[in-house]
């Protein structure tokens, strides 16, 4: 990158902070920190005010703002995760029944969270490590499991799910 190029980059990572310091770019960057607006910031830093016009108690109601990051969360993974967008259904049953399969799924998902004590991805990403062979016995069609792990037997006992069995009966 060209000197012309970091001053440029410099310049924008700085901008984020003008409060705080002063800057100037010519051939270099010289900056200079404004004390007051320093000592403001680490006076503060940390804290943050809350208003509200509930009649909850003042811990109470931190504790509820600080649960907006999980709302904001769920949000977030039904419209990504779950793929709740694009809807495509014709009528207003359907559309709300999506919906309401799409929160069912991240209902289920949280509670398998809480109970496993793990993220999603981490329990979706070892139960998915199980399969199912199919063996050709005389003919016939038999379904095998692999061995459940250590940690997938874990996982099973905190969801309180019955394991799967070792031979799965055959769909015929």
């Amino acid at each position: 990158m060209t000197k012309k190029g970091v001053l440029k980059r410099a310049e924008k990572i700085i901008s984020g902070y003008k409060r705080i310091f002063e800057t100037w770019f010519d051939e270099t960057l010289t900056w200079k920190l404004k004390n007051k607006a320093w000592e403001y910031e680490r006076a503060i830093a940390g804290k943050f005010l809350l208003v509200t016009t509930s009649d909850l108690d003042p811990t109470k109601a931190m504790e509820k703002y600080k649960e907006l990051k999980d709302v904001e969360r769920a949000f977030h993974e039904l419209k990504n995760m779950l793929n709740l967008r694009p809807v495509y259904h014709s009528t207003d049953k359907g559309v709300r029944g999506h919906v309401f399969v799409c929160i069912l799924a991240l209902l289920l998902r949280r509670l398998m969270e809480k109970k496993a004590e793990k993220l999603f991805e981490e329990i979706f990403e070892e139960l998915e490590r199980l399969k199912v062979n199919v063996i050709d016995h005389r003919g016939e069609e038999i379904f095998q499991r692999n061995e459940i792990s250590p940690c997938q037997d874990e996982i099973f006992d905190l969801l309180e799910v019955e394991k799967p069995p070792k031979i799965l009966v055959s769909p015929s």
